[in-house]
């Protein structure tokens, strides 16, 4: 039995995409392998949880900018202490689990110990490990000679493209996320308005300002509905009204119909690792306008004539949806909509990309 410890920034309840990945990894049931959730808040469910004390992670999630720079920067430092305090459990989880995957991967300083760590794309990769290029180049080269990182044997890629980034003598698979595709299912509509939707956190990088201020723009043919939180959220509410309706968080079923109902899904963020609400909105049928940030991901969608990558500004989106009605016409047909939703069945399942990764991690040990 192979024994896998996934490690969380701070808490596998908290509502994000890679929180969201991390619990459907857990959810995988096979007799040979033995998961334990480790993260850094005593919240969540999973039965096999250890919870470790940090300073780290409280510092990481509670700045952003500058601050959130420096402390990344200084990671090493402040982990050290991170380790004074967790000792017994540390010990623990060196002898009694095989491998360490890490969700974060600023926190390979807390385990870099353990003989066998997977770094993922769920964090930054070598390249773009910090948002200054120079410092990304001499982590990068540091890396490459095996002086920084020294126990990362392999990466696991989201984005297969990425391989590239990757110094040679490190191993990698490439399996991406998935989603389940028996909950993302296209319905027949007839909507008298392009009924757009944006599903996702409320920050700048996300693009949602210039979702909100290319709509202001717009006239009564267009539709929007909002569903996230974060930072942004008083911004949004205030530009509520008949053709903007802001949901923050809902359940599963309601965000469900709202895919359903929809024809259009904005998503023009620039720092995504991958991006999993397309997968969902494409699941469902919608046409989508993603940022060109995330070329060549989605590039299956493109060829298939279900999505155009725009520039992430307001002007963009504004461009993009000047003739929406036009371009929904092939994605808004029902035959197509269920051929783009086998597609996503037959490649992006969660059944199929758990036993992908599953397969990985195990040879990982062998």
């Amino acid at each position: 039995m192979i024994k896998i410890g996934f490690v969380v920034p701070s808490s596998i309840e908290y509502i994000g995409g890679m929180e969201k990945t991390i619990k459907r990894y857990l959810s995988y049931d096979s007799d040979k392998v033995q998961k334990t959730l480790i993260q850094f808040e005593n919240k969540g469910t999973y039965e096999n949880t250890i919870v470790l004390k940090s300073v780290y992670s409280k510092l990481n999630i509670g700045t952003s900018g500058f601050l959130n720079f420096a402390v990344r920067i200084l990671a090493p430092f402040i982990l050290s202490i991170d380790i004074l305090m967790n000792i017994k459990k540390l010990k623990f989880i060196k002898e009694n689990i095989d491998m360490i995957y890490l969700a974060n991967n600023d926190f390979y300083f807390l385990f870099k110990k353990h003989k066998n760590i997977i770094w993922s794309e769920h964090g930054n990769l070598f390249h773009n490990y910090t948002g200054v290029n120079y410092l990304n180049r001499i982590i990068y080269k540091m890396v490459e000679k095996n002086i920084l990182f020294k126990n990362i044997k392999t990466v696991h890629l989201l984005n297969c493209y990425n391989k590239k980034f990757i110094p040679d003598r490190i191993k990698t698979f490439c399996v991406p996320n998935g989603i389940d595709s028996d909950k993302f299912i296209p319905k027949m509509n007839k909507n008298s308005v392009a009924k757009c939707l944006f599903v996702g956190r409320l920050e700048k990088s996300k693009g949602i300002q210039a979702i909100i201020n290319a709509f202001n723009m717009l006239d009564k043919r267009y539709d929007l509905s909002v569903v996230g939180k974060g930072p942004l959220s008083e911004p949004v509410k205030k530009n509520t009204g008949d053709r903007l309706h802001y949901y923050g968080y809902i359940d599963d079923s309601k965000l469900i119909d709202l895919y359903g109902s929809s024809d259009v899904f904005i998503f023009p963020s620039t720092l995504e690792n991958y991006g999993n609400v397309i997968l969902e909105a494409l699941s469902s049928g919608l046409y989508i306008l993603a940022s060109s940030t995330l070329r060549p991901r989605f590039d299956f969608a493109e060829k298939m004539n279900y999505l155009e990558y725009i520039s992430p500004e307001e002007n963009g989106i504004l461009k993009s949806l000047e003739n929406i009605n036009k371009k929904i016409e092939y994605s808004s047909n029902y035959d197509n909509k269920l051929k783009m939703h086998e597609y996503i069945k037959q490649e992006y399942d969660w059944k199929l990309i758990l036993n992908d990764l599953y397969s990985h991690l195990s040879g990982n040990l062998e």
